[in-house]
């Protein structure tokens, strides 16, 4: 029969249990970090970290609020699952959207401030009349314009081609005028030209080139008394000049009689 050391023996006792004493203690930190994690899961989705309030700024004509919606950036949604460049990128798809910018306020609200483009006129295309922004975006095609804004005429094409420099150029032109010129305003493109009828007259303006100094000479033109039916040439905004229509003379009553 073997004998053991009773000083061996006390000493694998005490191993074992200082190696079931680590074992436990382990347990019990996972077991509190697991309750931990669950503790934070279950309070940044509780109502303490929900969405209470979602305030938009600057929307008038965009579907900011639905593309909002989609994303579900509503009021109840976990806070801490809004992506905001996500839902960022997806307002940009609205082409009435510029700039879209949203912050996160802890703990409870989203604050969306979009820029939106500003319409400058109604374009004439082969399918339609396109609404179009200054920056030479299409914000929407329909079938007739209203009187609202000038119309940029005859471009025969179609709105699905890329925009060229005089279509664009004449867009800057006419949303760099004064608010009193744009009713009844026709904008159209010739020989690499720009032409344009405004308030009764005819004006040249050349190259899509200079356009918002153009529109300022144009201003300053018509601050003086002219002939209607003029043609008023700005093809150098600093040197603008004014042609007056030809008027036939009346012939002397003697010289008709004969």
């Amino acid at each position: 029969m073997t004998t053991i050391d009773p000083r061996l023996a006390a000493r694998r006792v005490e191993v074992r249990e200082h190696s079931a004493q680590k074992q436990i203690g382990r347990l019990a930190k996972l077991l509190v970090a697991a309750s931990v994690l669950g503790f934070a899961g279950w309070v940044v989705q509780s109502p303490l970290f929900s969405i209470a309030a979602v305030e938009l700024e600057g929307v008038s004509a965009s579907s900011a609020e639905a593309i909002l919606e989609k994303h579900a950036v509503t009021v109840g949604y976990p806070i801490i699952k809004v992506r905001s460049a996500r839902v960022e990128e997806a307002l940009l798809t609205d082409p009435w959207i510029a700039q879209a910018d949203i912050t996160i306020d802890l703990p409870d609200r989203v604050t969306v401030t979009v820029v939106e483009r500003r319409p400058a006129a109604w374009v004439e295309f082969t399918d339609g009349w396109a609404l179009m922004s200054d920056d030479a975006v299409i914000l929407g095609v329909f079938p007739e314009p209203d009187p609202s804004l000038p119309r940029v005429v005859d471009t025969g094409r179609s709105s699905r081609t890329a925009i060229d420099p005089l279509l664009s150029g004449g867009l800057q032109f006419l949303s760099s005028l004064e608010a009193g010129l744009t009713d009844g305003t026709k904008l159209w493109g010739s020989d690499g030209e720009l032409w344009a009828s405004i308030d009764r007259f005819s004006v040249r303006l050349g190259r899509p080139t200079l356009l918002p100094e153009k529109a300022a000479a144009l201003a300053a033109v018509l601050s003086d008394d002219h002939r209607p039916g003029s043609e008023i040439n700005l093809i150098s905004p600093t040197r603008p000049a004014v042609t007056f229509p030809y008027v036939e003379k009346s012939k002397p009553k003697e010289e008709v009689e004969s």
